[in-house]
């Protein structure tokens, strides 16, 4: 008889009431069954398939019985279920690959309808949305295409709609990128008179305001108009000219730089710094570069071109140290692409450590090549990955990008140490750029404010502190820049007595006044005068500084360095540890013999709270960098994060003591700036220099004033609906904000924005015009004309915010630690990973 119809008979017996008995027809039945499933595969089509594996199945539910009395019968179906597995695996492929191919289907009818639907004046921003999600769904479905005729001959038929809407866009995108070309010449033609107009009205003796203000609202306006229209142009993808900061170096075709060839910038760079460029571009005086005959004065074309040149040695070398350590470093670039702005790069790595290695490589390098720290020739600094994850924005990668991670936080109470930590590096930051008596000064007023004793105590305690770690990291900067202006000096007299450059008499002049002031400082260690110490170590780094500020960096960037990598050392022997011995069990004999295991954990969380307070003590030798966690938390991912939500998400859980750090620390920004401006304005002859070095104090001084205000808004805000914390922070108004006639911080920011931020960012209002128009908008705002004025008033505003967030009683509450913490916190750990 015939297999088939073996089956009838063997499936009639099973469909009858009394259902198979015998165990030779059950075995028969289930052997139909397995020689049906292991014969079919895909050319069988998914309808056979299932009707297999449906009839399988019913054998054995159908055999059961018998199988519940007979071995063999159960052989004979555990071969069946198994066979039975891959046809189920095969089954399912069939049935997501049908549902994709009929998803594909629905999708590509829908987008050939739309396509055909498209009218021939369709809008720019339609078209374009058309074309490009034609194009993702032709790369979406690419895959079912290949295993599906159907599918395939429909892409076909997209694909070919889609050729004359793409010709549409294309004709649409050259139309309106050449009007909007045409607009942007007439708007720099605008923007040429504007600043012509300015010049003239700066010219005259006095200046008119009314007049003056007029134009730079013109050019204001002028400049958010077309930079709305070339972000519409990108947004519509337009074939524009890229801003110059976009362009590479290479493809700078301008004639007005063309003489500044690759050698002839690299000559330029080892001559001229960053700075040098930024000051000839202000003054219009010619550079002296062998080689180089015309197109002499720094022009903004030729800025532009230093910029590109500048963009293209970093990316070389990062592409090189990439190579290097086999693509596992991250960088990332802040900040904005002004003309002239600086660039601040932090550097991340899969391999604790690396990134401290690729930053030494990369300032030896720029150091070998032009003479100089790349912060000091190029205004470009490189950070050690701090306390938050980065994102690389800098490598050209293709692959897998690596993965950063946040630095190991404290948890418990040794979180409030951190927390203490934090405090004080911001107030350490505030004494590098003051003097002894206007800090004492300062901590002092703050304390009349503080009603609780104990609150007191502790303030003067946190002051106290910072002015010791501050004279210990001045100190250990002195010793070692000493040593590099020594070698200077050697350098310089063996030059001379070999016949090349003889001394200048002001280098000798500089040289003579760090050589009184050495010996003085030397004097006062030698007789432990502390109080004469603490003034001159101060002055003795200003005037390491100003006058040998090459000696100054690259000794403070190999002191960074060299403390940033025994942090990374110890944070890989914590996350080491923590590999090892993750939990309590028999491996704590061996892992900490002489502790329980919760006394190991406790040390381990003191060894992340102490390497989080050597991050910020180490930033301490890093240019520019900011140091505590509550600065990067408020603006680096809050306030210039890359997305309104990401900004917000970052901003709903600051808390008060992260804002307090921040504010302090752009107080001490400002100091910083400041005392650089105010000797500008000293030095200054005759009146009107001297309002316009004022002037331009004022213009730096607003980013900091504006993100301080912000600090003191944001906690306002956060707890406008907190009947307890709300009196505190508001109950008695600013006296800053009285002073301008303003509600609120907030209120007042917005004005400093409007009226002063916006001139600092505005890169085409000349420095002259902005000067006086700050000096005119601070004395109306706040009737001070000086910095020593402006100053005094932010001081002011500073110490009224620190009474107030000092005395709420969540940061009271997190500045009081046990005993037992404190212990915790200053007993060494000693384990090490095996």
């Amino acid at each position: 008889m015939p297999a088939s119809h073996v089956r009838e008979v063997l499936e009639a017996i099973a469909r009858s009431p009394a259902g198979l008995t015998e165990e030779r027809d059950a075995v028969a039945l289930l052997d139909v069954h397995l020689a049906a499933v292991e014969d079919a595969d895909a050319g069988h089509g998914l309808e056979r398939l299932v009707q297999v594996r449906d009839a399988a199945r019913q054998a054995l539910d159908r055999t059961f019985k018998v199988r519940t009395t007979s071995v063999v019968a159960r052989a004979h179906a555990d071969g069946l279920v198994t066979a039975l597995g891959p046809l189920e695996h095969l089954i399912d492929q069939l049935q997501t690959a049908e549902q994709r191919e009929r998803q594909a289907i629905a999708r590509l009818d829908a987008e050939l309808g739309l396509l055909q639907a498209v009218p021939p004046d369709a809008a720019l921003a339609a078209l374009l949305e058309r074309v490009t999600g034609t194009e993702r769904l032709l790369q979406s479905t690419e895959e079912v295409g290949r295993d599906s005729k159907a599918v395939a001959a429909r892409r076909k038929a997209v694909a070919a709609a889609g050729k004359p809407v793409q010709q549409q866009l294309a004709a649409r995108q050259r139309e309106e990128a050449e009007r909007v070309e045409a607009k942007r010449r007439a708007s720099q033609q605008e923007a040429l008179r504007l600043k012509a107009a300015m010049a003239e009205v700066t010219a005259q003796d006095p200046v008119d305001l009314t007049r003056l203000r007029e134009l730079v609202k013109a050019e204001n306006e002028r400049a958010g108009a077309l930079e709305a229209e070339l972000k519409l142009a990108a947004q519509l993808q337009l074939p524009i000219a890229p801003p110059p900061a976009k362009v590479a170096f290479a493809d700078n075709t301008n004639p007005q730089a063309a003489a500044w060839t690759d050698t002839i910038c690299a000559k330029a760079f080892a001559k001229y710094t960053w700075f040098e460029f930024k000051d000839l571009r202000k003054s219009g005086q010619p550079v002296v570069i062998d080689g180089l005959a015309a197109q002499t004065v720094i022009t903004d074309d030729v800025m532009w071109k230093l910029y590109q040149y500048r963009r293209s040695v970093i990316d070389q070398l990062i592409v090189t140290l990439q190579a290097e350590f086999k693509n596992q470093l991250m960088f990332k670039s802040s900040g904005s692409e002004d003309i002239e702005s600086d660039l601040d790069i932090t550097v991340a790595s899969v391999t604790p450590g690396d990134d401290v290695k690729a930053m030494t490589r990369f300032n030896a390098e720029i150091k070998r090549r032009f003479g100089r720290p790349p912060g000091r020739v190029f205004d470009t600094n490189l950070y050690a990955r701090d306390y938050r994850a980065i994102e690389d924005n800098m490598s050209p990668r293709r692959g897998a990008v690596p993965q950063d991670h946040d630095i190991d936080q404290p948890t418990g109470e040794m979180v409030k140490m951190s927390g203490i930590d934090q405090d004080v590096a911001t107030l350490m930051k505030q004494r590098r750029f003051l003097d002894e008596p206007t800090f004492t000064a300062m901590w002092q007023d703050l304390l009349k404010g503080i009603r609780d004793p104990q609150d007191r105590k502790r303030i003067q305690q946190r002051f106290e502190e910072a002015e010791a770690a501050y004279l210990l990291t001045a100190q250990e900067k002195v010793e070692r820049i000493r040593t590099k202006v020594e070698a200077r000096r050697l350098a310089v007299l063996a030059r001379a007595k070999q016949g090349g450059a003889k001394i200048s008499p002001q280098e000798t002049a500089t040289f003579k006044t760090y050589d009184q002031l050495k010996k003085r400082y030397e004097l006062a260690r030698e007789a432990h005068d502390l109080q004469a110490v603490q003034q001159l170590l101060p002055d003795l780094l200003d005037l390491l500084e100003t006058q040998f500020p090459d000696e100054v960096m690259e000794a403070t960037d190999a002191q960074y360095a060299e403390r940033m990598a025994a942090l990374r050392a110890d944070q890989a022997r914590l996350a080491a540890l923590v590999k090892q011995h993750p939990e309590e069990g028999p491996g704590c004999a061996k892992a900490h013999p002489d502790q329980t295991h919760a006394q190991w954990l406790d040390g381990l969380n003191a060894l992340k709270a102490r390497i989080k307070q050597a991050q910020f003590t180490h930033i301490m030798f890093a240019n520019e960098a900011y140091m505590s966690e509550g600065a990067i938390t408020h603006i680096v991912a809050g306030a210039q994060a890359a997305s309104p939500k990401k900004k917000q998400a970052v901003l709903d859980k600051i808390q008060p003591a992260e804002l307090l750090q921040s504010t302090n620390e752009q107080l001490a920004d400002f100091f910083k700036d400041m005392k650089h401006m105010a000797h500008a304005e000293h030095e200054a002859s005759g009146a009107t220099a001297k309002r316009r070095a004022t002037g331009e104090a004022f213009v730096h001084a607003s980013k900091y004033l504006s993100r301080m205000l912000d600090g003191a808004a944001m906690l306002q805000e956060k707890y406008a609906a907190d009947p307890v914390v709300k009196p505190l922070l508001e109950g008695q108004p600013y006296t800053l904000c009285q002073r301008a006639g303003v509600a609120g911080p907030r209120a007042l920011q917005e004005q400093v924005d409007k009226q002063l931020v916006k001139l600092r960012k505005s890169a085409t209002i000349p420095g002259d015009a902005k000067a006086e128009l700050a000096v005119a908008e601070v004395q109306q705002m706040f009737q001070v004309s000086s910095v020593a004025e402006l100053r005094t008033l932010i001081m002011g505003f500073s110490r009224e915010f620190n009474e107030r967030v000092r005395q709420l009683p969540s940061f009271r509450a997190a500045q009081q630690v046990d005993r037992e913490t404190e212990r915790a916190y200053f007993r060494p750990t000693t384990a090490k990973p095996a």
